[in-house]
C-alpha cells in the first residue's frame, strides 16, 4: 500500500504535450505540488522527446527502470492491454483513472472482467478504474486529473468512492482550516476497496481522523471488523439510500445499495460515525481537530443572553451535562465584569464583559476549571464604529494567540461559532486559523459525536462479535431431523447457527406454560404455535405484557 502514497517513481501512460491531453493534468498537479520522485511518460503515438521537462518513451518496456506506480488514463478499451504490458515489465501497482467500465453497461462489464483477469495474472494491485486515485501532502503526490492546489497539511485523510464529491469535501475542509494528510478516490474498486485503504490509514502515523464518502460497500463484514479494531475516528457519509439514488449510482460508479437499517446498526456497533450530509461531515472533522472531550460536562458561553439560551437548549438536547464550577468560580469572574448587572451562571452570559482582552481571561478560567470538560462559545460580529478591522485587529488576534493557546494547554475542546454574514465568517476563519463552526446547531451536534466516540473508546463497549461460530455437523444433523423449518423451530435453528435469540419455549397445557413462564421470567409474550396460524396476530394468537401466573 505504501507505493500508492509514497512511490519513488511514477510513469504516466497516455501523456502528451497537447493542450487537451488529460494525463497532462496529472503531470501538472505533480509539478505544482512539488512531487519529489522520478516521473516518466509513455505514449506510443507521439514523437515528443519530453513534456514539461519529463522524458517520454514509446512503450513501458523502454523505461530505464521499473516504476513503483503506473498511472493509466487512456480509453477503456486499451486499458487491459496496457495493464498486461506493465505487468510483463514488472510493475505491480497501478492507478487506473480511465472511465468506461462497469458503470458503462454490458460492454464495460466485459472490459472489467478482462482488466481484473489481466491484473491477477501479473499480481498487480490497482486502485480504480473510474477513479482519481491518490494524493499525499507529505511528499507532493497528486494523481487526480482535476487541476488542484496543495491544501494545508493536517491529520485528516479521506477515502471517497466519487472523485467529484471527494474534491468538494477536500475544498470545504480546506476552507474550514482542516488540514489534509492523504486522499484516495477508489471509483469502481474492482481490486482495492474502501476497507483496504481504511486498514492502511488507521496505521498511518500522519492520519488522525478518516473521512469516507461511500455509495456502496464491497465487503460489509470485513469493513465492520476492521472499523471495530480501528484506533482513529471514522466518519462516513453513505449515500445511495433511495431507489432513485441507487439508479444514479449504478450508472456513476457501478454501485449497488445495501439495506440502510442494517448499515446503521452495523456502523453503530463498530463505532463508525455515520452522517447524512456533507455539512455534518465537515463539522465532525472540525470537532476532531479539537482536543478530546473526556467527560460530559459543558460550559455554554456567549456575549449575548439569547445566544446563550440557544446554546443551552442545543446542549441539553444533545445529552450534555451542564458544568457546575461552583460559586467561588463565578465570584472570581466578577472581577472581569464592567457594570456588574449580570449574574454569572451556566449558560454564561458574558454581555457585561466588553473588553475582548477580558474575554480571553474568562475563557482561560473556564477551560482550566477542574469541573469543566469542554465549552462552546457563540459569538457575533460586534457593532463597532470601524467595523471588521477593529474586530480583526483587536479581537481575532487575541483570540488566536491567547484563547486558542489556552485550549491547547487545557487539553479540552472549545467549540467556537460566530453569527454574521458569510463575508464576515470568512474573515474570522482566515485570521483565526482555527476550526470555526458555521452555526450553533452543527457545532453542538459535532461535539456530541466527538464526545460519544471518545467515551466509547474509553469504555470499549459495543464491539460486534467476530465470525459467528457454529458446528456445521450438528447443524446438518438438526436440519436432516427436522426437515422443513416452520414456526418456533427457526429460533432453535438460529441458536445452533450462532445467532443470539430471545429465550423461549413451547408449552402444551396450562401447567407447562406456568412452569415455563417462571423459568423465563415476567413480563413475557405468549403466542400460538400452529401450522394453521401463519399470521398469528390476525388470528388473535399473540398476547403482550403477560405479568403473572394467573394471566398465563
Amino acid at each position: 500500500m505504501e507505493k500508492f502514497f509514497y512511490p519513488q517513481s511514477i510513469v504516466i501512460i497516455g501523456l502528451s504535450g497537447k493542450a487537451n491531453n488529460i494525463p497532462r493534468l496529472v503531470l501538472e498537479n505533480l509539478l505544482r505540488w512539488g512531487y519529489r520522485g522520478r516521473i516518466f511518460g509513455v505514449n506510443p503515438k507521439i514523437d515528443e522527446s519530453n513534456v514539461s521537462g519529463i522524458k517520454m518513451y514509446k512503450e513501458v518496456e523502454d523505461l530505464p527502470e521499473v516504476p513503483d506506480l503506473a498511472v493509466c488514463l487512456i480509453p477503456a478499451r486499451f486499458v487491459p492491454e496496457s495493464v498486461g504490458k506493465c505487468g510483463a515489465f514488472g510493475i505491480r501497482r497501478m492507478a487506473i483513472l480511465s472511465g468506461g467500465f462497469s458503470e458503462f453497461g454490458e460492454e464495460g462489464e466485459k472490459l472489467s472482467s478482462l482488466l481484473v483477469d489481466t491484473a491477477r495474472k501479473y499480481k498487480i494491485r490497482f486502485v480504480g478504474p473510474n477513479a482519481l486515485a491518490t494524493a499525499n501532502t507529505a511528499n507532493g503526490l497528486c494523481l487526480p486529473f482535476i487541476p488542484t492546489f496543495p491544501p494545508d497539511k493536517g491529520g485528516m485523510s479521506m477515502i471517497t468512492q466519487s472523485g467529484g464529491v471527494g474534491l468538494l469535501l477536500w475544498n470545504l475542509l480546506a476552507d474550514e482550516n482542516v488540514g489534509m494528510a492523504k486522499f484516495v478516490s477508489i471509483g469502481n474498486k474492482l481490486d482495492l476497496d474502501e476497507t483496504d485503504f481504511l486498514e492502511y490509514l488507521d496505521e498511518d502515523p500522519e492520519t488522525n481522523i478518516i473521512c469516507m464518502y461511500l455509495e456502496s460497500m464491497s465487503n460489509g463484514r470485513r469493513l465492520i471488523e476492521v472499523a471495530k479494531k480501528a484506533r482513529k475516528p471514522i466518519v462516513v457519509y453513505k449515500s445511495n439510500t433511495t431507489s432513485a439514488g441507487a439508479r444514479a449510482a449504478l450508472s456513476h460508479t457501478a454501485s449497488l445499495s445495501s439495506d440502510e437499517d442494517i448499515i446503521d446498526a452495523a456502523f453503530a456497533e463498530a463505532g463508525i460515525i455515520r452522517i447524512h450530509n456533507y455539512g455534518d461531515l465537515v463539522a465532525v472533522a472540525k470537532a476532531f481537530e479539537l482536543p478530546p472531550m473526556r467527560g460530559n460536562r459543558i460550559m455554554v458561553m456567549s456575549p449575548a443572553g439569547g445566544f446563550a439560551v440557544i446554546g443551552a437548549d442545543l446542549c441539553e438536547k444533545a445529552g450534555f451535562e451542564f458544568a457546575q464550577p461552583g460559586e467561588e468560580f463565578y465570584k472570581s469572574l466578577s472581577t472581569f465584569a464592567n457594570a456588574g448587572v449580570i449574574k454569572f451562571s451556566n449558560p454564561l452570559d458574558m454581555g457585561d464583559i466588553y473588553d475582548p482582552h477580558m474575554v480571553t481571561h474568562v475563557t482561560y478560567e473556564v477551560m482550566h476549571s477542574d469541573n469543566v470538560d469542554g465549552a462552546i462559545y457563540i459569538g457575533q460580529k460586534p457593532n463597532m464604529p470601524q467595523g471588521e478591522n477593529v474586530f480583526r485587529d483587536m479581537f481575532l488576534t487575541d483570540l488566536s494567540k491567547e484563547v486558542y493557546g489556552s485550549i491547547l494547554s487545557s487539553g479540552k475542546p472549545l467549540g467556537v461559532c460566530f453569527f454574521g454574514l458569510s463575508g464576515f465568517l470568512h474573515t474570522v476563519k482566515e485570521y483565526s486559523n482555527y476550526p470555526i463552526f458555521n452555526n450553533p446547531e452543527e457545532m453542538v451536534r459535532a461535539l456530541a459525536f466527538q464526545r460519544d466516540w471518545h467515551a466509547r473508546k474509553r469504555d470499549n463497549q459495543g464491539a460486534p462479535p467476530g465470525n459467528l461460530y457454529f458446528n456445521r455437523e450438528d447443524l446438518r444433523k438438526w436440519i436432516d431431523a427436522h426437515g422443513e423449518v416452520v414456526g418456533e423451530d427457526s429460533l432453535e435453528l438460529l441458536s445452533l447457527s450462532g445467532v443470539p435469540v430471545a429465550v423461549s419455549g413451547i408449552a402444551k397445557d396450562e401447567k407447562e406454560a406456568v412452569e415455563l413462564a417462571n423459568n423465563t421470567g415476567y413480563p413475557l409474550v405468549m403466542k400460538i404455535v400452529s401450522p394453521d396460524a401463519l399470521h398469528k396476530t390476525d388470528a388473535g394468537g399473540v398476547i403482550l405484557d403477560v405479568k403473572n401466573d394467573d394471566e398465563v
